[in-house]
């Protein structure tokens, strides 16, 4: 936790649960169920502090869709560790890309309309 405010460190490790994570789904999924212990808490964390730093924001995005989509749970963790309200957050500021941020603007509604389902 000693990293928490060093952007470099902070990019590294969400681009890392991105690539972690995008094995969801996968004979991996057992591994993932271990790997993703703290790591929605940790992503919101990172997109919270480092609001300006559009690299960190867009491998966030990736990863909390790839540990959360088909997961009541994660939507859950996702929803209390103020998550959607970091990523709605992201979104209010610039991108270099607008393709990143459409994808991102696409993750957070599938996120939130999973959320709904799931409440029903």
């Amino acid at each position: 936790r000693t990293h928490v405010d060093n952007d470099g460190v902070q990019q590294a490790g969400c681009a890392a649960l991105v690539n972690i994570s995008h094995h969801h789904g996968t004979e991996n999924d057992d591994h993932l169920e271990i790997s993703a212990d703290g790591a929605i808490q940790a992503l919101c964390t990172s997109m919270m502090r480092h609001a300006d730093n559009v690299e960190i924001q867009a491998n966030a995005f990736g990863a909390l869709a790839n540990l959360c989509l088909d997961n009541q749970e994660r939507l859950k963790e996702l929803s209390q560790a103020g998550g959607l309200a970091a990523m709605t957050m992201a979104l209010q500021k610039p991108w270099k890309s607008k393709t990143e941020k459409h994808e991102a603007i696409s993750t957070l509604s599938i996120l939130l309309r999973s959320l709904a389902e799931y409440d029903q």
